[in-house]
């Protein structure tokens, strides 16, 4: 079944659309125009819509960057890469993005990796020493959760030992 598009509809203007929408979650403010687009209200109406939340404060990307960034660092154990990524497929723009991930710096990154190689541990039921194979494996684990390659190799060498 395809998805479909609410229409504009007789006393549903963009502002309770873009309510609607923040209500559920923060959003970006190009996730607030790209959903209010598709539900065809005009370029004008938007930007109206768009002023509008950010002179009351309920859109504001740097602080949704910031907020975004933290959560999944805190409960996903994500790196700086993935995140970096996430944040720009929701339309934040790289000072935003650079501001994000500033707190993000060396010793929390190890911390957030090796709190994600444990929960990985465990569901694998590993326990270290690592093997060749399982030190494969996890570094391609840390990988995909976004994670710098020394930050890798300094976690996999703790498992390893």
């Amino acid at each position: 079944m395809p998805f479909k598009v609410k229409k504009k509809s007789a006393g549903y203007d963009s502002n309770s659309a873009a309510l609607n929408l923040i209500s559920y979650r923060a959003r970006s403010e190009r996730e607030i125009r790209d959903k209010l687009a598709e539900r065809n209200f005009d370029a004008e109406e938007i930007e109206k819509t768009v002023k509008w939340l950010k002179g009351y404060g309920y859109l504001n990307d740097e602080q949704f960057a910031k907020d975004l960034s933290s959560s999944r660092v805190r409960v996903k154990s994500w790196g700086p890469l993935k995140i970096r990524q996430e944040l720009s497929h929701k339309g934040l723009s790289s000072d935003h993005i650079q501001d994000a991930l500033g707190d993000y710096d060396e010793s929390l990154q190890l911390e957030t990796s090796t709190e994600a190689m444990e929960k990985w541990l465990r569901k694998k039921g590993y326990s270290p020493p690592l093997d060749e194979k399982e030190r494969n494996k996890a570094i391609l684990y840390l990988k995909s959760r976004g994670f710098t390659g020394d930050i890798i190799i300094k976690t996999v060498k703790k498992f390893s030992e």
